[in-house]
Order: C-alpha cells, then sequence, then structure tokens
C-alpha cells in the first residue's frame, strides 16, 4: 500500500499527511457478504488470495477478513474494504516473528470464507 499501484478487488486508498493511509469512502455498488456467505468462484479466491498476499508483502497484517468486510459487485467480484484494524511491520512493537502470525491468521481467515 505504499505505492500507487492498482491493486484489483481493493477499495481505494490515499496517504494521509502523516504518512498513515486512509480508505477513500466511496460509493460501491454490490451486497455485503453475510456470516456464513461463501466465495465460490476460483477465479475470485485466487484474486482475494493474491491481494493478501500482495498487501502483506507491502508490510501490512491483520486484515480483519471476515465477510462483512467484502463486497460483491453487481458482477459478482468481491471488493475488500474495511481495513482500519491493518497493522504495519513498521510498527516497534511488532517482531517479524509476531507479524508472520498475523499474515498466517489473515490466510486462515479469508480460507475460511471459500467454498
Amino acid at each position: 500500500l505504499i505505492d500507487d499501484n492498482f491493486k484489483p478487488n481493493l477499495i481505494p486508498y490515499s496517504p494521509g499527511k502523516t504518512g498513515t493511509f486512509f480508505i477513500i469512502k466511496e460509493f460501491l455498488e454490490g451486497n455485503q457478504m453475510e456470516f456464513g456467505d461463501k466465495i465460490t468462484s476460483r477465479y475470485n479466491q485466487r484474486a482475494l488470495t493474491e491481494l493478501v498476499e500482495s498487501i502483506h508483502e507491502e508490510g501490512f497484517a491483520d486484515l480483519d477478513l471476515e465477510p462483512k468486510n467484502i463486497i460483491i459487485t453487481s458482477d459478482k467480484t468481491p471488493i475488500l474494504i474495511d481495513l482500519d484494524s491493518a497493522v504495519s511491520i513498521k510498527d516497534k512493537n511488532f517482531s517479524k516473528h509476531r507479524f508472520a502470525e498475523y499474515k498466517i491468521n489473515d490466510l486462515r481467515n479469508l480460507e475460511k470464507l471459500f467454498y
């Protein structure tokens, strides 16, 4: 999230004056997933997995991956929203080991959303 590369399946973001990233709130046509909903498309499963891995590569984890944080658009594309709880590896309170645990937990939570 440090550069301006477009990431599909992620609501746009913008760096703030302090270097903190903020989500740009915009209207997104679609429906919020509900508890128990599953993503069944292998294409969308792969797209979300690649997105989460790319966010991890940028140094962020603990992404709060649950149904309420995914919007399904009219063309059935899942969009990840609400990254407010994400933590940065640059935070002085996080060891590389703890950050790795968060990444593993993110991928487990994502897998729970797949059918």
